[in-house]
């Protein structure tokens, strides 16, 4: 489960996914930060799941995604464009 909050005016995408082997988020962070407005994640980012947030709002989403690593993109369109990288640890859910 991923729970997001947008409290600007404008919607935002959540772009879940994994990075190719031997890619960083530091490496994810630099490509974002040289976008320029482009929006095209970057050909060794594969997205697994996604999903947009309205305006002024939050919303909780159940994405199935496999174990492990991933990074965790917020995209907003433009003017201006911008992604937002972290990286992020998905785990096995909890057996009560």
């Amino acid at each position: 489960m991923l729970d997001t909050v947008n409290r600007s005016s404008r919607a935002f995408t959540f772009v879940l996914g994994r990075l190719s082997e031997g890619k960083t988020i530091v490496e994810l962070r630099a490509y974002a930060r040289a976008l320029r407005g482009e929006l095209q994640p970057p050909v060794w980012f594969t997205p697994e799941a996604t999903g947009e947030t309205p305006p002024r709002s939050s919303m909780t989403w159940v994405v199935p995604v496999a174990p492990g690593s991933k990074a965790l993109a917020c995209v907003t369109q433009g003017p201006p464009a911008a992604w937002v990288p972290a990286a992020l640890a998905v785990g096995l859910p909890s057996r009560s």
